[in-house]
Order: structure tokens, then C-alpha cells, then sequence
């Protein structure tokens, strides 16, 4: 299995992109975690202190996409860690 996190950065600009997709306020980081052929087994949403956050209401193509960009161009996953000032 691997795991790849997409961080507060990304999402506030990925955000800015899309029109709202039922993202928690709270949201700090998506843990994506894939098998080994690259199919997704889970998503875990969660806040800067890294608490859980309910994912029922995001938008299933936003996380169809928020998975594309986990995955990376060449389809390794990769890890994304950066701070925003809109990140707590």
C-alpha cells in the first residue's frame, strides 16, 4: 500500500478552482491511501491537528480529482506538505 497527502496549500488552491464541493471548514489535509496498482482503498479527511473529518459530503468528482493530483503526473504517488497562511 502506499499513502500520499495532499496538504492545506493544495487544497486552498484547488478550492479557489472548483466551485464549492463539500468541504469541511476545518479541512487541513486528504490522506489518500492506494493499493499496489494504484487503485484507491481509502480517503481519510482531516484538520490541522490531525483529527478525523466526515468525507460524506465532498463531492465524489472532487475527489475523483483531489486522487489525480495524490497520484501525481506520473501516476506515483507523492507527498504534498506545504503551509499556506490560510492553513492553521
Amino acid at each position: 500500500m502506499t499513502t500520499s497527502t495532499i496538504g492545506c496549500e493544495e487544497l486552498v488552491e484547488f478550492k479557489r478552482q472548483w466551485p464549492y464541493r463539500g468541504f469541511p471548514d476545518q479541512l487541513a489535509t486528504i490522506v489518500f491511501e492506494f493499493d499496489p496498482r494504484g487503485g484507491l482503498l481509502d480517503v481519510e479527511a482531516r484538520d490541522a491537528q490531525g483529527r478525523g473529518l466526515d468525507t460524506a459530503a465532498i463531492d465524489e468528482s472532487a475527489i475523483a480529482a483531489l486522487t489525480r493530483n495524490a497520484k501525481g503526473t506520473e501516476n506515483a504517488p507523492r507527498d504534498i506538505r506545504t503551509r499556506h497562511a490560510l492553513c492553521a
